[in-house]
């Protein structure tokens, strides 16, 4: 037995356009397992973070 998809609820600030795609994607092959991904929703105030939903496989690929 072992993990065979991860979920990864985030939302990642300032930079988090140029690095979503790669930071989630390491976590899929770092893991050897799929992971499912999305952004955490809607936030009050100044705060603004970045993230959308996608499906990883264990070698990175969307």
């Amino acid at each position: 037995m072992g993990i065979d998809v991860l979920t990864i609820p985030s939302g990642l600030r300032g930079n988090g356009l140029a690095h979503w795609e790669t930071l989630l994607s390491s976590r899929a092959i770092e893991n050897l397992s799929m992971c499912g991904v999305c952004s955490m929703g809607k936030h009050y105030g100044s705060r603004r973070t970045y993230g959308h939903t996608m499906i990883i496989n264990a070698w990175g690929k969307l």
